[in-house]
């Protein structure tokens, strides 16, 4: 079994607009300040990658939009930090199949695609 750091990615799909703004403040300005949790110490289970993001203001700012557009279908969303970049999680899902499903119903409300990982 893998370790609970690994994460398996099922496809390997990458919301186009993750790296659409540059980062603020320097490359990974904050990921160590303890308010973002290395994915590192996430939880195992079943997972929607939502976005990865250089600034962490811009992950911070899309976690928001996501909440008011989605929140009803989303279970709970979790910001990490890994290495330079800042991941938006939704989940835990209870198998692959619901969180597929849970893809399909967010990604055409947020006009992105989600993907399933497994951590």
């Amino acid at each position: 079994a893998p370790a609970p750091s690994e994460a398996r990615v099922l496809p390997p799909l990458v919301p186009p607009m993750a790296d659409a703004a540059p980062a603020v403040g320097g490359a990974a300005s904050g990921a160590g300040d303890g308010l973002v949790p290395h994915i590192a110490s996430a939880s195992a289970g079943i997972f929607l990658q939502l976005g990865a993001f250089a600034s962490r203001t811009n992950a911070e700012g899309f976690k928001a939009s996501v909440e008011q557009e989605v929140g009803e279908h989303a279970e709970r969303l979790e910001l990490f930090a890994d290495g330079e970049r800042f991941r938006l999680h939704a989940g835990p899902y209870d198998t692959v199949d619901a969180a597929r499903a849970a893809a399909e119903r967010m990604g055409s409300t947020l006009k992105l695609r989600p993907f399933v990982i497994v951590r």
